[in-house]
């Protein structure tokens, strides 16, 4: 009886300290520009229907210039949907239909880089994943609720979860980050195309 209690005790110390986040002396920040594969799921329901999209694409970030750039191959129930293009700017964003070269021009995004101890982070849990540990924080936006999950050492982003409503419609999206490699190759991904 006393080995189960030594054991349970153990256990619930490794998961307290888990639980820990990053302290300040440890700050780490997402790279000023950086680039990614990243594969995800968006939800929405337009009209009373349901929707369920499987997203694959890569995204550029340059939060020195505060501008993202998201190209997407977008498939529904297993069909390719369509192309396009997400641009976001201090300013401004847009939606690039890059088939039927149409560009719907709307809603941006706040593009600042993220730190540890950015105030609009709320730490909410760590786990020990391998040699890994993974920071979850809650990310503070203007039009919803994002949770996003990092690697500690490098504060590199794994995972994103956002609610949101986008052009009017509620949405949950999910996305998985991977080769995530600083700086970016081609800065033509921020151009706008000119039918915009």
């Amino acid at each position: 009886m006393l080995a189960r209690s030594l054991c349970m005790l153990f256990a619930i110390a490794a998961v307290s300290a888990l639980t820990v986040p990053a302290t300040r002396s440890e700050r780490k920040c997402v790279p000023l520009k950086w680039e990614s594969s990243v594969y995800g799921k968006l939800a929405e329901v337009v009209q009373g229907t349901g929707l369920v999209a499987d997203i694959v694409a890569t995204t550029a970030v340059d939060n020195s210039k505060n501008r993202a750039a998201f190209r997407e191959s977008v498939y529904v129930d297993g069909k390719f949907a369509g192309n396009y293009t997400v641009l976001f700017f201090s300013d401004v964003g847009y939606v690039v239909d890059t088939i039927h070269m149409k560009c719907t021009k709307g809603e941006t995004r706040e593009i600042t880089q993220i730190c540890s101890d950015s105030e609009s982070l709320t730490h909410l849990f760590s786990w020990n994943v391998g040699d890994q540990i993974t920071d979850t924080y809650r990310l503070a936006v203007t039009n919803g609720s994002t949770v996003i999950t990092v690697l500690r050492d490098s504060f590199t982003i794994v995972s994103e979860l956002i609610e949101q409503t986008f052009a009017g419609v509620p949405q949950m999206v999910a996305f998985q980050y991977g080769n995530i490699t600083n700086g970016i190759q081609d800065e033509s991904v921020f151009d706008v195309p000119s039918y915009c």
